[in-house]
């Protein structure tokens, strides 16, 4: 059984964890255009705000590894931030918000259901409605 909590945090990797300096540098800069997303870039996904450098789509959109995902096929929409955890292996987090300072996702949470091997020393999560 999974459960979904809703998380707030800083940085979900590296790319994130580099979002506000980057769009420091960019607010600071006043040189070059190709800096800013383009005109024609999407701005929302469903009730999501999409800020540069975070993109959906097109990759002249959004900087190198702030891409996001955009769930059309269900009403509203839903944004997805793609991870890759380290091993060769992506995990796709539901954005909540998002903005230049930090992401609200939405993280799976294991629940354990077997009351009866579960020792005081056990540190895993349990579902109350098991």
């Amino acid at each position: 059984m999974v459960f979904y909590a809703e998380v707030e945090v800083a940085a979900t990797s590296r790319a994130l964890n580099s979002a506000s300096a980057v769009t420091r540098s960019i607010s600071n800069s006043t040189s070059s255009s190709s800096q800013l997303a383009q005109p024609y870039c999407r701005e929302r996904c469903g009730n999501v705000s999409i800020p540069y450098p975070f993109g959906v789509d097109d990759p002249t959109c959004y900087r190198p590894r702030f891409e996001i995902t955009c769930n059309e096929s269900v009403s509203p929409p839903v944004a997805s931030f793609i991870s890759l955890n380290g091993a060769y292996e992506s995990l796709s987090y539901e954005v909540l918000e998002l903005t230049l300072d930090y992401v609200r996702i939405n993280v799976p949470v294991p629940a354990i259901c077997d009351h009866d091997n579960i020792t005081s020393t056990t540190s895993k999560l349990i579902d109350p409605r098991c």
